[in-house]
């Protein structure tokens, strides 16, 4: 846990900015134009700040560009554009407004511009929030960049493609941006595109979404601390993860995309707490770094064909990363379970007392997987019904949540454990060579995920792997040390399968916190529930193992007693910790009311609910009607921005 926690979260140093280092991404540079750019507040589209941001990057930008004699030609605009989308709403727009620079390669002039790099963020921010992070750190991440590339031309007079920087407006209210890029005359020349996005603020960055093989081979071969996982992918295409980014329309363009986004913090996502400060050191060097680094990898070797294979993909303890396309990575899940299988018919000498323990040893292992799922679910349940404060109790502390819901999922497994012992007892079958019954158990679930030809398929197959290269290993090292009792065969068999726990105990970790701040964008009171099922099905795939030496060795009455005490423990806490803050802020659905008599407005008001609806659980946080105006901004785009007045009881405090 330690182990994971360290690689997790280590950032590099912050780089000053120096010349004699050469070229380099510079966090003090870089945190220098986000103090300018936060200092005007919110800057929502529409709003004079908003306007005036605009002006301040496209002053920034052009100080830049002409502060330097370039080998190369330029060309910065402002683009106004109008337009609609029609997806499940219809929606019109108006003055929606992009800052766009191009680079032209030396051989490339404007009037005969060759294909480009499109580098992306968006300017606009949440409505009541300074957007530092949100994208203010996309946002001058991207302005470092340039300042690099102007700073040493000769690396991009090698250059064989444009680079076209595009600062986005109204991503916050609904991509409408990048959707009117997708007009513009240079959307063309897109070959390959970057997009730079946070749904947290700090932390390393993560790669949510990769178009194709050739984008996942690019970010591998160049970036300097890869983080990145199928997982994540195949999140967002389930839609499992809330929202979208503007990744969706330029994938329009062209496959050769990725996309980008912290995760740490994300509590204070859409709010007035989203600040420099909470920008964790590291953070803009750990994106500066590897965006750079990708840039000038693909600007020198850009893609000669678009190709639609997607890839599987995961990073080896940030360090790098593993990468094959899809169809090869499926087919060699499948040659791996025919060998895992084939190890079984091996070793049970095709008799049916070793083949029938070893099926029902992984029938056990999946019921308790089941049972794990049950019992965590159900105590959550349980203790969201008599808890006075409502489902998201464990909102607050990470930490908690997996303190509360795993000892459930223990205490569910091992109780199908203690059943399946007296059953097999009972049948006269020893519970012995529990290994097999694992690696029968990672194929049966495999098979499945395989078959729906899901890139994260190949989390289970780590375990095959692992545990066949576990037993040969293992054997080999009893043999040579001569080794005799089965606890010691036991003890060399989980130390060799520790990459595979610290990979599934990283995916846990990462998951708990990406998701848990988006439990308080959820209107439902089954929230808890989810959270629940993910951690309770990630614990038990990752100690699998672990529980395997404990039935094993009849340690489940020890451990049941363990889990029990830790669970009791944790429902304490949560009753005596209240999980929202000025630091945790619950967010609230707010429903507008206006009553008209003659075709005149006489009541404007709007009722704020919070999401999660604590206030049934407790009479005294009540939310009391508060009055809605609007200012009209004649100097910005005569867009109405909606000013709302807070009048809360109960200490509550909510941010739109």
């Amino acid at each position: 846990m330690v182990c994971c926690l360290y690689i997790r979260w280590w950032l590099p140093a912050p780089m000053p900015h120096k010349k004699e280092y050469g070229i380099h991404f510079s966090e003090h540079n870089s945190l220098r134009t986000l103090h300018k750019l936060t200092s005007f507040g919110p800057h929502p589209s529409g709003s004079l700040e908003g306007q005036q941001v605009v002006l301040f990057l496209q002053d920034t930008v052009r100080s830049i560009v002409q502060s330097k004699l370039l080998g190369f030609s330029y060309k910065l605009e402002i683009s106004v554009g109008d337009g609609m989308v029609d997806e499940s709403v219809l929606r019109v727009y108006r003055n929606v407004t992009n800052l766009m620079l191009r680079l032209y390669r030396p051989s490339s002039v404007p009037s005969r511009p060759s294909q480009a790099l499109l580098l992306s963020s968006h300017w606009d921010s949440a409505l009541d929030s300074p957007g530092a992070s949100d994208d203010g750190v996309g946002v001058v991440v991207m302005i470092e960049i340039l300042r690099n590339l102007v700073d040493y031309p000769t690396l991009f007079l090698k250059s064989k493609l444009d680079l076209i920087f595009l600062w986005c407006g109204s991503e916050e209210l609904g991509l409408l941006g990048s959707d009117v890029f997708l007009t513009h005359p240079w959307s063309k020349d897109v070959v390959s595109f970057i997009n730079i996005e946070a749904v947290g603020a700090g932390g390393p960055e993560y790669i949510f979404q990769i178009g194709n093989n050739w984008m996942t081979e690019a970010y591998a071969s160049s970036v300097l601390y890869p983080r990145a996982t199928s997982l994540g992918q195949d999140f967002f295409e389930k839609k499992l993860i809330i929202g979208n980014t503007d990744y969706v329309n330029y994938k329009k363009l062209t496959e050769n995309g990725i996309d980008m986004a912290f995760i740490e913090n994300g509590y204070v996502y859409h709010t007035y707490r989203d600040t420099i400060q909470e920008i964790v050191p590291g953070t803009i060097q750990h994106v500066g770094d590897n965006v750079l680094s990708l840039v000038i990898y693909i600007i020198q070797n850009p893609p000669t064909k678009v190709d639609k294979i997607r890839s599987m993909y995961y990073d080896i303890f940030h360090f790098t990363v593993f990468s094959v396309p899809l169809p090869m990575g499926i087919l060699l899940g499948w040659t791996l379970c025919l060998i895992g299988l084939s190890h079984l018919l091996i070793v049970s000498k095709l008799r049916l007392y070793p083949l029938l323990k070893i099926l029902i040893q992984a029938l056990t292992f999946l019921l308790g997987f089941m049972s794990s799922v049950i019992f965590s679910c159900a105590i959550s349940h349980i203790f969201h019904l008599v808890s006075p404060i409502g489902n998201r109790t464990w909102f607050s502390k990470p930490e908690l949540a997996l303190v509360f819901f795993l000892p459930g999922s223990t205490l569910g497994f091992l109780f199908i454990f203690s059943i399946s012992s007296k059953i097999m007892k009972k049948m006269g079958i020893v519970n012995d060579n529990l290994h097999n019954g694992l690696l029968a158990f990672y194929i049966l679930v495999s098979a499945p995920i395989l078959w729906l030809e899901m890139a994260s398929s190949f989390y289970p197959i780590i375990f095959v792997i692992n545990i066949l290269l576990s037993f040969h290993l293992s054997n080999l090292f009893s043999s040579y040390l001569h080794l005799q009792e089965v606890k010691m065969w036991w003890n060399l068999f989980l130390l060799f399968m520790l990459p595979s726990n610290i990979l599934f105990t990283d995916q846990t970790i990462s998951l708990i916190v990406c998701y848990l701040p988006m439990m308080a964008k959820i209107s439902n009171d089954l929230v808890h529930l989810v959270m629940a099922l993910f951690t309770g099905t990630f614990f038990f795939f990752g100690f699998l193992p672990t529980l395997a030496y404990v039935w094993q060795h009849n340690l489940l009455k020890r451990c049941s007693k363990g889990a029990a005490l830790i669970l009791v423990m944790s429902i304490v806490l949560m009753l005596i910790i209240f999980p929202f803050s000025l630091h945790y802020p619950i967010r609230a659905v707010a429903y507008h009311k206006v009553e008209m008599e003659a075709q005149e407005i006489t009541k404007n008001s709007i009722l704020f609910s919070p999401i999660g609806n604590p206030t049934t659980r407790n009479p005294s946080l009540v939310f009391n009607e508060v009055e809605l105006g609007f200012i009209w901004n004649d100097n910005a785009t005569g867009y109405p921005v909606p000013s709302i007045t807070r009048k809360l009881q109960g200490g509550w405090e909510v941010h739109l």
